[in-house]
């Protein structure tokens, strides 16, 4: 027979060999644990650019595990108005067309100097960029 000594080290590679079959790179809950901030960037249009009627803003939202919301809000630099938009986003890439004609002939945006923010959000954080913009819808 086998003597002791033969046995635990037999024992010892079968569990070795074992234990490396269920070893993988990602440690605990793996990429399943959100980890990082999601990223945002804007694109398109560039700060500080004069925008006439309507436009599509577009730029990055993204993040390693997943992108909840991406919001755009237009915050009038010389009142306390506000505008909130819901942007689309797919492939790491959001966009939004923004400031269509109303029927009466009016804009969603009204004329005037704005702060913009781009919020992307993941489960469990939040990135923001941004930008200046000016509206002229004459």
């Amino acid at each position: 027979m086998f003597s002791k000594k033969t046995l635990i080290v037999v024992r010892l590679v079968v569990l070795s060999f074992i234990s490396l079959l269920f070893m993988t790179c990602d440690p605990g809950l793996g990429k399943a644990v959100d980890t990082q901030a999601p990223k945002v960037s804007i694109n398109f249009p560039v700060t500080k650019s004069v925008l006439k009627g309507g436009f599509v803003m577009k730029g990055v939202a993204s993040d390693e595990v997943k992108v909840a919301s991406c919001d755009v809000i237009f915050k009038d630099i010389n009142s306390p108005n506000e505008y909130k938009f819901k942007a689309n986003f797919a492939n790491d890439e959001f966009s939004i067309a923004l400031n269509t004609p109303k029927a009466d002939g009016s804009f969603e945006i009204p004329d005037g100097d704005y702060n913009v923010t781009v919020k992307v959000s993941d489960a469990y954080r939040n990135s923001t960029a941004d930008v200046v913009y000016t509206i002229d819808n004459t």
